[in-house]
């Protein structure tokens, strides 16, 4: 097997450093956790709020922070999505934490804590309505009603609102599956149709379809740029999972976000 890195049975310590640092909120209360990244005195402020697979941008949005001498500051919640609508436990159940994540980490947005622009993404989750978890195309309606309400509702309180959409979802254990087949990584390269179909992104592309004020990043061509998602692209294992990117080819994406942050914000390149 030619050099991969990170090596495939190494893969799931390759991590954002935000969980090193400790970056992610939890608890009933949801306190809008945040840490802080690039230029801490800049003037101007990109927030990311999400869940692990916004945290995944991280490596890349911190590069880029770096780089231009900008502010970063970050709002996770692993299993909660940044959005004004309720989402079902395993038993269909709202569950409370994440709408009080979501307030709390509103809040601070529209408060002293204000950023020059917002970053958003996450994956798919069931919308609870009525007690019960919605399916289907119910489901797909709820989720761009919520969206809508959420990134509009943002733009009207002068939060520059940007989405960044959800990367591909694999379906399968990427490194495992490379550990097993070190010399036949074709297995390991599940259906682009279907790991897009498996990801939030066409919801977030139908959602922001009628809101003219929230620009769509979409950078997924350069995570699964053929017919099947190579496990490995330019020597850098792309998942560190069934869904989550590495850090190292996160970060390898750095380049692509910034020119793509630096068109929808209106900043070029000094």
């Amino acid at each position: 097997m030619r050099a991969i890195s990170p090596k495939p049975a190494d893969a799931g310590a390759d991590l954002p450093d935000v969980y090193r640092h400790n970056c992610f909120s939890g608890g009933a209360d949801g306190p809008a956790r945040a840490c802080l990244y690039g230029d801490r005195n800049s003037d101007f402020t990109v927030a990311l709020a999400g869940d692990s697979h916004a945290a995944s941008w991280v490596p890349a949005l911190a590069a880029v922070a770096e780089a231009r001498g900008w502010r970063l500051i970050t709002y996770l919640r692993p299993g909660c999505p940044f959005l004004d609508l309720p989402v079902a436990d395993s038993a269909g159940r709202p569950v409370a934490a994440c709408a009080r994540w979501y307030a709390n980490v509103r809040t601070e947005l529209t408060g002293p804590e204000r950023p020059t622009v917002l970053l958003t993404t996450g994956r798919r989750y069931p919308p609870s309505v009525g007690g019960r978890a919605l399916t289907g195309r119910a489901a797909e309606q709820a989720l761009v009603e919520g969206m809508r309400r959420t990134w509009s509702g943002l733009v009207a309180d002068q939060v520059r609102t940007v989405v960044l959409r959800d990367t591909p979802v694999p379906g399968i254990d990427v490194p495992e599956c490379a550990v097993r087949n070190p010399n036949r990584l074709t297995r390991c390269a599940p259906s682009r149709r279907t790991a897009l179909a498996a990801g939030a992104g066409a919801v977030q592309a139908e959602a922001v379809r009628k809101l003219d004020d929230v620009p769509l990043i979409d950078l997924n061509g350069a995570i699964c740029p053929t017919d099947r998602c190579a496990p490995v692209i330019g020597g850098l294992l792309v998942y560190r999972d069934t869904e989550h990117l590495t850090a190292s080819y996160a970060r390898s994406l750095g380049p692509r976000l910034r020119a793509a942050l630096e068109r929808v914000v209106g900043q070029t390149t000094p």
